[in-house]
């Protein structure tokens, strides 16, 4: 090996450990920015000794707190009290939702990739304080309760504003 080959290599070591080295710095930043969001877990795990689990049994009634061990590894469990009347009550809101649907507008099936669809929404106005209506022309599939008409929807926002208790939200 001559001279001239030696700081060839040398040169393009160099090269390398400069990239390696900026590829260093970009990873312990990104690491860095990592540190500061907190980790979802797949499935909540609950440290019994340390928290209150408070669960959703199968009629979507709050209960808790619990320490049983055998419970809390589902979707179903939440730490404050506060949290399981929430996901209660959306359940339950959702359910009413569909119950609704079923007796005015059984047969409709939105179609998201028509974007042409009127599609009709219930959604709870909180500055009227009640549920109404209104139509989505939206491409993607949303987390919604959906109707093929403005009466059918009206029909639903209707029978929820008789039948849904106070400050519910959606």
């Amino acid at each position: 090996m001559d001279k001239n080959e030696l700081e060839r290599r040398l040169e393009a070591a160099e090269k390398q450990n400069i990239g390696l080295m900026d590829e260093i710095k970009n990873l312990k930043e990104k690491l860095a920015e990592m540190q500061d969001e907190p980790e979802i877990p797949d499935i909540p795990d609950f440290k019994v000794v340390d928290d209150e689990v408070w669960y959703i049994n199968n009629i979507l009634e709050v209960s808790g707190p619990c320490d049983c061990p055998g419970i809390v590894k589902d979707y179903n469990n939440f730490h404050t009290k506060e949290y399981a009347d929430e996901f209660a009550d959306k359940c339950k809101l959702i359910a009413m939702m569909l119950h609704c649907k079923w007796y005015v507008d059984r047969g409709f099936v939105a179609d998201y990739e028509n974007g042409r669809q009127v599609k009709w929404l219930v959604y709870h106005d909180h500055h009227y304080g009640k549920y109404m209506v209104k139509k989505n022309h939206n491409l993607q599939e949303q987390p919604d309760v959906y109707f093929s008409t403005e009466e059918s929807a009206q029909k639903c926002a209707d029978w929820l504003n008789k039948h849904w208790k106070e400050n519910a939200d959606e």
